[in-house]
């Protein structure tokens, strides 16, 4: 199996939000579960990602926005539940582009088979949108 590159968009997501959960983890140690568990969890997805693990990458992408919502169902309102809704809109942008999921499923998680049938299928879907949009 072929290596694929880290895109830096990963590299910097993940980083990101290992830095961000470590800040939180260490802020709140012992004062708040809730976001004891968000920082690990956060932590745990962030190192994963970097490895090229595509659970990493779905663990934050499931864990993000249910966090966000239960924050906003328990805590009330916040205005900073905006900005962290729109960075988690952001980092989903860039971590369901082609590249990014060429990266993480080219990393181990699918056997080359399926790695060819996805391959296959992005570019014939690729090639259906650039016919249908083209002028």
């Amino acid at each position: 199996m072929q290596n694929v590159k880290r895109p830096i968009s990963v590299t910097i997501i993940a980083w990101i939000i290992l830095v961000m959960s470590a800040l939180v983890l260490i802020s709140t140690f012992l004062t708040s579960v809730w976001w004891g568990i968000c920082g690990l969890i956060g932590i745990v997805s962030g190192v994963a990602m970097l490895k090229g693990l595509n659970w990493g990458r779905l663990l934050y992408l499931w864990a993000a926005p249910i966090s966000i919502f239960l924050e906003s169902l328990v805590l009330g309102f916040n205005p900073t539940d905006i900005v962290r809704a729109a960075l988690y809109l952001v980092i989903l942008f860039f971590l369901t582009r082609p590249v990014a999921l060429k990266y993480f499923c080219g990393s181990g998680m699918m056997k080359e088979k399926k790695k060819e049938e996805w391959e296959k299928k992005l570019e014939k879907n690729a090639q259906e949108a650039y016919r249908k949009f083209k002028f």
